[in-house]
């Protein structure tokens, strides 16, 4: 009796620690096509407007734990990264529908995204003359890719698909570059959760999703893409995956079982 409550007591503490460690963030969305581009070989753009005004439903979820944690910076900018590898488990999977139609971001078979934070430095001064400026943001994305080879032809071609979610801090003059409006600030020690909890811009926040064909073959290579860009109209972003208030008393259970188990040996051995 006494192993078998052990046991038990093992068994329930080890099934709260695994639900704490699967901390994920969850995004959902909705909104409309803006801007739709279809990019031919010669890499010129053309309207495409077979998606315009289409409405836009999806979401977003990302396993934090075995994201990577990187660091960069540039002249305009300081950057944080949580991202999940090409070589890694796929963390991170997405559901998009556009216009109704199911679009599979995860088809390709290397995947990657992550959480990305942008800490603008300012107004830059150019050498010829004028300034240049990266604002604050942060970024949900996820992406996949694949080479495909075609037994026939001996032509390569790499597909992609990607989905992309921003939020950044724009001035209503996009061309007053004078304040960062410190909407990122590294030095508050983000982590991946800090992306649920900073507030929306509202008025620059933005999706895009883009997919592609880059085709090699003797001659020479080919790429087409297609580039949507839409206004999200509703974002809810939530961190699952935690221990719920129902699961306390579980590991109450657990721990006074193991009290119980500890007391009882500690008085047979008297």
């Amino acid at each position: 009796m006494k192993k078998a409550i052990q046991s038990l007591a093992f068994l329930l503490l080890a099934g709260m620690a695994v639900s704490a460690n699967a901390v994920q963030i969850r995004i959902d969305f909705t909104g409309t096509v803006y801007s739709s581009y279809r990019f031919g070989d010669d890499g010129v753009a053309v309207l495409e407007p077979l998606y315009m005004g289409q409405s836009v439903v999806g979401w977003m979820l990302i396993e934090t734990e075995g994201l990577d944690r990187t660091e960069w910076g540039s002249a305009t900018a300081d950057y944080l990264g949580f991202s999940d590898g090409p070589d890694a488990p796929d963390l991170i999977t997405s559901s998009l529908m556009i216009g109704g139609t199911n679009v599979d971001i995860g088809a390709y078979s290397e995947n990657g995204g992550g959480i990305q934070y942008t800490d603008s430095k300012g107004p830059i001064s150019l050498e010829g003359g004028g300034t240049l400026m990266t604002h604050d943001q942060f970024s949900f994305d996820d992406a996949s890719g694949e080479e495909i080879v075609d037994s026939a032809t001996g032509a390569s071609t790499y597909y992609g698909r990607s989905l992309y979610l921003g939020s950044a801090a724009i001035p209503e003059d996009p061309f007053d570059l004078s304040d960062s409006q410190a909407y990122i600030d590294l030095s508050q020690n983000l982590d991946a959760l800090s992306s649920v909890y900073l507030p929306l811009q509202t008025e620059s926040y933005r999706g895009l999703y883009g997919g592609y064909a880059d085709a090699c073959y003797g001659s020479g290579c080919a790429t087409g893409d297609l580039s949507l860009a839409f206004e999200i109209s509703s974002m809810v972003r939530q961190v699952i995956g935690v221990p719920e208030p129902s699961t306390l008393p579980l590991m109450g259970i657990a721990a006074f079982a193991l009290l119980a188990v500890r007391r009882r040996r500690s008085l047979t051995d008297r």
